[in-house]
């Protein structure tokens, strides 16, 4: 009589723990950005598009350049 074959090798670590391992991920970020979202950004967003606030300012800009005249002058 003949005895039935060894079992199949388990899969390698990778494998086995990959699926796992993506799916504890996604849903811990999914539920960090659920629970630590915060409004301002939206009241933020809505001030821009009503042009309360200017996306850039251009006074910073200025000075960096006049920053960097007065070094060439020396």
């Amino acid at each position: 009589m003949r005895t039935p074959p060894p079992p199949p090798p388990s899969g390698s670590v990778v494998r086995r723990y990959l699926y796992p391992a993506t799916l504890a991920t996604t849903i811990g970020l999914v539920a960090y950005f659920y629970v630590n979202k915060e409004d301002d950004t939206y009241e933020y967003w809505r001030a821009m598009q009503s042009g309360q606030v200017m996306p850039f300012d251009e006074d910073d800009d200025e000075d960096v350049d006049e920053d960097e005249d007065e070094d060439d002058d020396e």
